[in-house]
């Protein structure tokens, strides 16, 4: 066990040091003599965001959180295997990513372990990556997030995947994902016998121009055994030019008998590409379609500067209007510090 470990710590300090192109021999007494090699590179890398909330409603407490706190460890054990080892500190630590995908051709990949689930343009684009400080509610609400009612499993779950990409001059034209899981979310076990099954298929007709769907279909196990479904449906499209990009996506869902949809409809500019961002984005969730009183509207204008490839920061102003709370003022200004590392 002590060689073990000390060959362990040797890797992750290579790692960290991004040295290439290692080979690191460790004898472990057993039956038989082993080596350990690392000949292909290993990435070591994060990021830390750090948000601001100023309410406009005097009920709730203003302040700041620290959002997430990532730490992302992954490289190839051959040319066709990859791992990924990515670890969330803020709050109560835990594994977000955990998994590993063989690659036979572009079109077939095998992806094993725990993951984000194939469902939503939004919900698989990293945080690090969103033009948008929050994800749009229905994504928060159908996805495995915050008000899902499996809980907030950051848009994972455990399971065996599926997936791959067609390519037509050198350009992917058509990709696709299906994928058994668990359904219980991150670092659970599954408590039945029974799989969710997840989807997700996306055309691009044109250079830029992307299309498609997804699909979710479970349940959730309850201690009366009623096993009552959590299904989902929804379609995206997404275009990206050299001064704007544009998003939108429906998703509808069903927990037990209750039917839930949202949409949202995002515009990114780029007066200066890679330097400064503006945002507008228009965002609608209804929880209940059956039952009135139950939908909540965004209105959301933001502002990105990136100063280096290192660092962003945003600025947004959120208008919301909820149907219960006419007379409440639910505004929001947020702010949030983006340290890559």
């Amino acid at each position: 066990m002590k060689s073990l470990s000390i060959c362990f710590f040797a890797i992750l300090f290579s790692a960290s040091m991004q040295l290439t192109n290692i080979c690191l021999a460790q004898t472990v007494k057993t039956d038989s003599t082993y080596f350990l090699t690392l000949k292909s590179k290993m990435q070591l890398n994060g990021y830390s965001q750090i948000r601001g909330q100023f309410l406009f409603d005097t009920t709730k407490a203003t302040s700041f959180d620290l959002r997430r706190i990532r730490l992302n460890l992954q490289g190839n054990i051959t040319p066709k295997i990859l791992y990924r080892l990515q670890l969330d500190f803020a709050g109560s630590p835990k594994i977000v990513d955990g998994y590993f995908q063989y690659t036979y051709k572009p079109f077939l990949k095998i992806t094993v372990g725990q993951y984000k689930i194939p469902f939503s343009l939004e919900n698989i684009t990293s945080s690090s990556l969103m033009y948008s400080i929050n994800r749009s509610q229905v994504v928060e609400g159908l996805v495995a997030r915050g008000k899902d009612p499996i809980g907030n499993q950051n848009g994972r779950d455990i399971g065996l995947q599926v997936s791959g990409q067609f390519l037509q001059n050198k350009r992917s034209v058509f990709e696709y994902a299906v994928e058994l899981v668990n359904g219980n979310g991150i670092n659970t076990l599954d408590n039945d016998r029974g799989k969710d099954v997840v989807g997700r298929l996306i055309v691009s007709p044109l250079k830029n121009l992307w299309f498609g769907g997804s699909f979710y279909k479970g349940r959730i196990i309850k201690d009366d055994h009623l096993n009552p479904e959590r299904n989902r449906a929804g379609g995206e499209l997404s275009y990206t030019a050299k001064f704007f990009a544009f998003s939108a996506e429906y998703i509808a869902g069903i927990d037990n008998t209750t039917h839930k949809e949202g949409y949202y409809g995002q515009l990114t500019l780029f007066p200066m590409k890679h330097k400064y961002e503006g945002l507008i984005k228009y965002d609608y969730y209804d929880s209940n379609i059956r039952t009135p009183k139950t939908s909540s509207l965004s209105y959301i204008i933001g502002f990105n500067w990136l100063p280096n490839s290192k660092v962003k920061l945003q600025l947004h102003y959120d208008y919301r209007v909820d149907t219960d709370k006419f007379d409440t003022v639910n505004d929001a200004i947020i702010a949030m510090v983006q340290i890559s590392y």
